[in-house]
């Protein structure tokens, strides 16, 4: 047996080993084990997350989602934290918040979950936040800008957040370096004009600063978080790699449950690799780039399950790490 059908098998067995949980989520379905190699970092070198590629392998994804894991572990200090901090930057790199007011006639999704959880879905404990990237914008050459003004993307992020109840729903997040790579405004452009900038253009930037100035406004710890919902996910890679990770665990996505789902924990190798897919990571560097603001935090479990009418979605819990 080769290297590739022992890992193969042992993933195959291990998740079988279904242990006690103290995850809030349904434990009936928790796949969870620990014995696996140790992918793990020690003292303050930290390997770089490469760029992901749809054809990942599954040992690329439990890899990469173990290096998550180490870097939200780790001390402060140990891993560069984001550098904005000023609310200012959402304006100044070329984002408009399109809407901050109750749900009202939007309607507030992933319902059966939020029941489980004992979440309010009373439409004054929760905010709407829609960035667009829709300005034209100028930066300082003293802060590595040029003279022209840059173009916007159109790169957007919604979601639905309460910090009473320390929650995120996760509705659209679409980057502006994707639009970058699909609009046919930016056929022929030199990418130069438009790469790196804009610097604010993370999910995981964009979206603390937000949750950070609605935690102010609704009197509430930045650091209490709980869930992130991300709801009705398309994206090509973690649609690959959540098919790797229900084929091991004996499922597929045709087969994947409604609510309570199926419940990984990240301690165990498919837990890791689902931390590591685009939807799930965003959060995870929410956590491990804002340390002075939220402590040690990390996701403990990731649950998947469907919804009428709707693609998979998932549920990550924040936990003391």
């Amino acid at each position: 047996m080769n290297s590739k059908q022992a890992l193969w098998s042992l993933l195959q067995f291990l998740v079988w080993a279904c242990l006690a949980s103290t995850s809030p989520l349904p434990d009936a379905d928790l796949l969870f084990n620990s014995t696996f190699p140790d992918y793990s970092t020690h003292g303050d070198w930290f390997p770089s997350l490469s760029k992901r590629a749809p054809g990942d392998s599954l040992d690329d994804y439990i890899c990469k989602g173990q290096l998550l894991l180490s870097r939200m572990a780790a001390d402060h200090g140990m891993v560069e934290q984001s550098s904005f901090d000023d609310y200012g930057d959402v304006a100044k790199y070329g984002w408009d918040l399109k809407n901050s007011d109750p749900p009202g006639e939007r309607v507030l999704p992933a319902r059966s979950v939020l029941s489980y959880l004992q979440i309010s879905q009373n439409s004054d404990d929760w905010t709407v936040i829609m960035d667009v990237h829709d300005k034209h914008y100028n930066i300082d050459p003293s802060e590595g800008g040029r003279n022209n003004a840059y173009l916007p993307t159109q790169g957007e992020y919604e979601c639905f957040v309460s910090p009473k109840y320390g929650t995120f729903v996760i509705t659209r997040a679409y980057s502006p370096m994707y639009f970058i790579k699909i609009s046919p405004v930016f056929e022929g452009v030199d990418p130069s004009s438009l790469i790196p900038h804009p610097m604010l253009m993370q999910w995981s930037d964009l979206s603390f600063l937000e949750w950070e100035r609605q935690c102010e406004a609704d009197n509430v710890d930045t650091d209490f978080l709980k869930f992130f919902i991300v709801w009705d996910i398309r994206n090509t890679e973690t649609i690959n790699a959540v098919e790797q990770v229900l084929a091991v665990a004996g499922s597929s996505m045709d087969a994947l449950p409604v609510w309570p789902g199926m419940t990984f924990d990240t301690t165990t190798p498919l837990g890791k690799a689902l931390l590591a897919t685009p939807n799930a990571a965003g959060p995870c560097w929410f956590l491990l780039q804002h340390k002075d603001q939220l402590e040690l935090k990390t996701i403990s479990h990731v649950t998947l399950f469907k919804e009428p009418e709707h693609h998979f979605s998932m549920v990550l819990v924040v936990a003391d790490a």
